[in-house]
C-alpha cells in the first residue's frame, strides 16, 4: 500500500471515529470517505480492530515526532518548561490523543479497554519518575522536590487541561494562549531550576519518547499473544 493511500485510510477512520464512534463506524463507512475499496484495506488490515490498532500507533508516533520537531526549533527547546509546554499543544492540537486522556471509549470501543493500560501502568509510570531524576541530574528541574511529587503534579495538570471541557464548555474557556502563558510562569517558578543543560535535555527527552513507544508496544504485542492463547 503505498504511504498516501495509507494516510488517506487513517485519516478517514480518525474523522469517522471522532465523529460516530467506534461502534457506528463500519470499515465500509472508512473505505468510502477513503476513496479506497473495503477489500484494499482488509488486504493490509485484517480487522476493523486492527485498523484502529495502527491509528493509535500512527498517531503516537506523529506526536512524538511534532514535539522533537519543536523542541529542536524552540532556542529553548529542552528545557522543562519547553518540552512540557510543547507536549501539552500537541496533545491538545490532536483529538485523538484528547480523546485517549479523556478515556472516551465511545471513539475507541473495546480497542481501547485492551489497549489503555499499556499507555499508562506502573512501568510507564516509573519511567516518567525516572526521566523527572534525569531532568533534576541535568539541572532542568529544581532537585529539592520529590520527583515523585513532580510527576504526579504534571499528569494532574495535563489530564486537567486535555479534560477541562468535561467541566467548562469551551465557549465559556479563556484563549489557551492566555492560560499556557500562565502555565509557563508557574512552571518556571515552582518546578523549572535555572541554567542546566538544554540540550542534554532535548536529546533526552527525544530517547526517553523512543523508547517510551517501543515499551507500550511490546507490551501490547505480549498482551495480544497472551489473549490468542487463552483462546485457543
Amino acid at each position: 500500500m503505498s504511504d498516501e493511500r495509507r494516510v488517506r485510510i487513517l485519516n478517514a477512520t480518525r474523522e469517522l471515529l471522532l465523529h460516530y464512534g467506534y461502534d457506528k463506524t463500519t470499515v465500509s463507512d472508512i473505505a468510502q470517505a477513503a476513496g479506497v475499496s473495503k477489500g484494499a484495506i482488509y488486504l493490509h488490515y485484517p480487522s476493523k480492530d486492527a485498523l484502529v490498532e495502527a491509528l493509535l500507533w500512527h498517531d503516537a508516533d506523529r506526536a512524538q515526532q511534532e514535539i522533537a520537531r519543536r523542541l529542536q526549533a524552540d532556542p529553548n527547546g529542552g528545557s522543562f518548561t519547553s518540552l512540557y509546554v510543547h507536549g501539552l499543544r500537541v496533545a491538545m492540537e490532536m483529538p485523538l490523543l484528547r480523546a485517549i486522556y479523556g478515556n472516551r471509549q465511545r471513539v475507541f470501543g473495546d480497542v481501547f479497554k485492551r489497549l489503555a493500560p499499556n499507555f499508562s501502568n506502573q512501568a510507564i509510570r516509573a519511567a516518567v519518575i525516572e526521566f523527572i531524576r534525569k531532568y533534576q541530574a541535568l539541572g532542568l528541574i529544581r532537585a529539592d522536590i520529590d520527583a515523585k511529587v513532580v510527576a504526579y503534579m504534571l499528569a494532574y495538570m495535563r489530564y486537567g487541561l486535555l479534560t477541562i471541557e468535561d467541566v467548562i464548555p469551551s465557549d465559556e474557556a479563556p484563549p489557551l494562549d492566555a492560560v499556557l502563558d500562565l502555565l509557563v510562569d508557574v512552571l518556571d517558578r515552582g518546578f523549572a531550576a535555572a541554567g542546566g543543560d538544554t540540550a542534554a535535555g532535548r536529546s533526552a527527552y527525544i530517547a526517553y519518547a523512543e523508547n517510551a513507544i517501543n515499551t507500550v508496544r511490546s507490551q501490547w504485542e505480549s498482551t495480544k499473544v497472551e489473549e490468542e492463547e487463552d483462546h485457543e
